[in-house]
C-alpha cells in the first residue's frame, strides 16, 4: 500500500467524513448529501444491468457527460449507462435524463463501501467527467481491473498543482490509477504529461460544446410574445456585484434602442425586490417574466424562472455573463454558441472559454460600466461579421463526444 493511500484511508478521509457529518447538522446541502446516501441506494440497481458503463460527475460536470451519454447510446444502443454524482445539486437533472439506465450518489469513499459497490455493479469501464477523482474509488476500480478514463480534462501550466511538489506528487499518484486522459487541448497535454505518461493522454476537445449545441437544437419553450423586436442585451447569471456596475449605464443602453433582459443567478424574492428597487433608483421600470403579458422595450425584463437562460440567449445580440465582478465568471459557452457578442468583468481567469475567446478578440472584458456601453454601441458597425466569426469558432470545437466514444469502444474491444 502506498503512503498516500495509507494516509488517505486511515487519516484524511475519516477526518473529512467526520467534519462533513458535523456540518450536515447546520448546512442543508450537506445534509441532503447524507440523506441521499441513506439506505445505500447504489446497491439497489436493476438486476437487468449487465457490465454497464459507469460515468461519474461531481455535480454540474454532468453537463460534460450529457452528450457523451447520447453518443454512447447512438453508437451502441445496447450499452447500459449508470451515472454517479457526489453533490445532490444535480440529482434531479441526472435522474430525469432519459438515456441513463440507473443513477445514484457515489458511495462514501471508504474501502469496504467502494469495494462492495463495484463488486456488485461490475462496470465494464469507468468514465470521470473533468475532475472529482476519489482515491479509494479509483483504488478499488484498479483492484477489480476496471479501466478508468478521465474526459474533458484540463490543467493549466501555471497551476499550483504543478508548482507545489507535494500536490504534484499527489497528482502523480492519483493519476497512476487512470488508464487514459482525454484532455481538451494540446496545451493541456503538455501540462498533464508532467504527472502522467504522455502516451496516456489524447487531446480531443471539450464535450460540453456538443451539449450546448445539442440544446440549441432542442430548446425549452419560451414566451415568444416577450421576445424583443429590437436588438437585445441579456445580463445572464448576475450577482449584486455585477448589477452595481451595470445598472447605472442601463439608461444609456435603452436610449440606443437596445432592449435589456436581466436573468439573476439567484432569482429569489429578496434578490428580485432588490433589483426592482435598484432600477427604480435610476428611474427605470421593469416587468417580471412570469407575469408579463407584453414586452415594453423601455422597461427591463427580469427573469424569475430558472433553467431557461441558455435558451434566452437566442434572443440576444449581446450578452454579459455574471460572476465576473464577484469572483469567478459563470459559463460563457451558451451565449457564444448562439453567436452573441459576449462580455464579462475582470474576473474571468477561471473560465477557459472566456480566456480563449478573449484572446481571439471575440469576447470582451471591462472594468467600468461606461467601457461596456461604449463597446456595445461601437460594435453595431460589424455585428454580422463578429457573429459569423464566433459561430465558426464554436463549430470548430464540436464533435469531441463522438471521437471520445469511438476511442472508448475501440479500446474496449
Amino acid at each position: 500500500m502506498s503512503s498516500f493511500l495509507f494516509f488517505y484511508r486511515f487519516f484524511f478521509f475519516p477526518i473529512f467524513f467526520l467534519i462533513f457529518k458535523l456540518l450536515s447538522y447546520t448546512h442543508p446541502k450537506i445534509k441532503k448529501g447524507f440523506l441521499s446516501r441513506k439506505g445505500s441506494p447504489w446497491l439497489h440497481f436493476p438486476k437487468s444491468l449487465c457490465s454497464p458503463i459507469l460515468i461519474h460527475c461531481a455535480s454540474g460536470e454532468f453537463e460534460y457527460a450529457k452528450s457523451v451519454i447520447c453518443e454512447i447510446k447512438n453508437q451502441n444502443p445496447q450499452s447500459q449507462v449508470v451515472v454517479t454524482y457526489f453533490s445532490p445539486t444535480y440529482e434531479k437533472q441526472i435522474r430525469e435524463f432519459p438515456q441513463i439506465d440507473f443513477s445514484c450518489p457515489l458511495p462514501w469513499d471508504f474501502a469496504s463501501t467502494q469495494k462492495t459497490f463495484l463488486k456488485n455493479l461490475k462496470p465494464s469501464q469507468i468514465l470521470i467527467a473533468r475532475t472529482d477523482l476519489w482515491p479509494e474509488f479509483l483504488n478499488q476500480a484498479n483492484n477489480f481491473k476496471i479501466p478508468v478514463s478521465l474526459f474533458s480534462a484540463t490543467l493549466s501550466q501555471e497551476s499550483s498543482k504543478l508548482k507545489n511538489p507535494f500536490l504534484k506528487s499527489y497528482l502523480q499518484w492519483i493519476f497512476s490509477y487512470i488508464k487514459h486522459v482525454y484532455c481538451v487541448s494540446p496545451d493541456d497535454k503538455i501540462s498533464l504529461s508532467q504527472i502522467i505518461s504522455e502516451d496516456k493522454i489524447t487531446p480531443i476537445g471539450d464535450t460540453r460544446y456538443d451539449q450546448v449545441l445539442n440544446r440549441i437544437q432542442n430548446p425549452k419553450p419560451l414566451k415568444k410574445y416577450l421576445q424583443p423586436k429590437e436588438k437585445c442585451l441579456i445580463i445572464g447569471s448576475s450577482w449584486p456585484e455585477d448589477e452595481k456596475v451595470l445598472f447605472p449605464i442601463f439608461s444609456k443602453v435603452l436610449q440606443n434602442q437596445i432592449a435589456i433582459i436581466v436573468a439573476p443567478h439567484e432569482p429569489t424574492p429578496h434578490h428580485l425586490l432588490k433589483i426592482k428597487e435598484a432600477l427604480l433608483a435610476f428611474k427605470i421600470e421593469c416587468d417580471i417574466y412570469s407575469s408579463a403579458t407584453f414586452f415594453d422595450s423601455q422597461k427591463i425584463l427580469i427573469i424569475d424562472q430558472v433553467g431557461i437562460l441558455a435558451d434566452l440567449y437566442s434572443w440576444a445580440t449581446w450578452a454579459f455573463v455574471g460572476g465576473s465582478f464577484k469572483k469567478t465568471v459563470h459559463s460563457v459557452m451558451e451565449p457564444l454558441a448562439h453567436g452573441c457578442l459576449t462580455y464579462f468583468g475582470p474576473y474571468y481567469q477561471n473560465n477557459r472559454e472566456a480566456i480563449e475567446f478573449y484572446r481571439l478578440g471575440l469576447a470582451n472584458s471591462f472594468q467600468k460600466g461606461e467601457e461596456f456601453v461604449n463597446s456595445i454601441i461601437e460594435s453595431q458597425k460589424n455585428l454580422s461579421l463578429k457573429k459569423e466569426q464566433i459561430l465558426n469558432e464554436i463549430k470548430k470545437r464540436q464533435g469531441s463526444s463522438k471521437v471520445l466514444v469511438q476511442l472508448l469502444f475501440k479500446n474496449q474491444n
